[in-house]
């Protein structure tokens, strides 16, 4: 299977811990062909990946890109641009399929089962949930730029699996930077509202299983969690993420797949929780909300 995956150095620890549990979930991990978008990492960086995922045998390719120098004109996330490295994947793979996926998963499922996806003509396969545009954070930008409705279906692209043979043939790279280019002072919700923008009516729906959304302040089922193929962490903080072993609830989950491993020094971790800072306080009032409202039934 051809995969692909990437981040800056300050999400390593949750790549890596996507990359192990999709590894421990293969019945051949040397099967899978792994290319990792290192965005501005160090040779420090790299040794302690390499060293973290050695035991698994598995083919994994090292690629360097800084996503500001072809993204920079777009809105950054906390000053990261490399959630714009998954419109840059399709163009740095071979084959006739490509699964690229966010570096806040674990993967429990063995993904040989998407070889020769049947995209039924469709250009990606996505899971959207039944999700439609009119709840969605970027409607506005997609109803009025985009010439879509509030009733078309939009997706997460946590998890996506690109027909390479249409992304070109339809040269779809140069669409996206031609669309972006466009709008670079209106998306609202970085790469996945560029996606959405191009293929709202042009994916196949992958099952909710493939991309369960678990937020930090949530408790799921856990008929939910044994049934979810791919639970996304969505959001933040991350159960890694400073705290987030005592406010996340998917905090023994992640831990029971990496052991808690962490790439980050504590300088690097301090402005992290700085940069997040307002994100925990709302996972805090949640649950302090959550735990009245219980009591008080």
């Amino acid at each position: 299977m051809n995969i692909s995956i990437s981040s800056s150095r300050y999400g390593i620890t949750g790549l890596v811990g996507t990359l192990a549990s999709l590894l421990k979930s293969s019945q051949t991990p040397a099967s899978h062909n792994i290319t990792v978008i290192c965005c501005d990492w160090t040779s420090k960086d790299k040794n302690g990946f390499k060293a973290a995922l050695l035991s698994y045998g598995a083919n994994i390719k090292l690629l360097d890109v800084s996503p500001k120098y072809t993204f920079g004109h777009l809105p950054g996330l906390f000053g990261d641009w490399s959630t714009y490295t998954r419109l840059l994947s399709p163009e740095l793979s071979e084959g006739r399929e490509l699964l690229h996926i966010d570096a806040d998963l674990l993967i429990k499922f063995d993904v040989s089962a998407l070889e020769n996806f049947n995209f039924n003509g469709k250009a990606i396969a996505a899971v959207s949930s039944g999700a439609i545009i009119k709840y969605s954070n970027d409607r506005k930008f997609l109803t009025s730029a985009c010439e879509l409705t509030e009733e078309d279906c939009y997706f997460n692209a946590g998890v996506v699996l690109y027909n390479l043979e249409r992304w070109r043939k339809e040269k779809t790279y140069q669409r996206i930077l031609a669309f972006a280019e466009k709008h670079k002072d209106s998306i609202p919700v970085f790469d996945q509202s560029i996606l959405n923008a191009l293929f709202s009516k042009d994916f196949t729906e992958l099952g909710w299983e493939y991309n369960f959304p678990w937020y930090p302040e949530a408790r799921p089922s856990r008929e939910k969690q044994v049934a979810a193929k791919i639970i996304h962490f969505v959001g933040s903080p991350k159960p890694w993420d400073p705290f987030g072993r005592f406010i996340h609830y998917g905090y023994k989950e992640w831990f029971d797949y990496t052991g808690g491993a962490t790439f980050l020094s504590l300088k690097e971790k301090i402005l992290r929780t700085y940069s997040i800072r307002r994100s925990i306080a709302r996972t805090v009032l949640k649950r302090i909300k959550s735990r009245k409202q219980k009591s008080e039934s």
